[in-house]
């Protein structure tokens, strides 16, 4: 699990819409 800081949030909250929906684990 990957630790992020407040000023993280954003950043990984955009990355996160940017791969949705998540590919199935193959």
């Amino acid at each position: 699990k990957v630790i992020v800081g407040p000023k993280d949030s954003s950043g990984i909250a955009q990355l996160i819409m940017d791969h949705w929906p998540p590919e199935p684990a193959s």
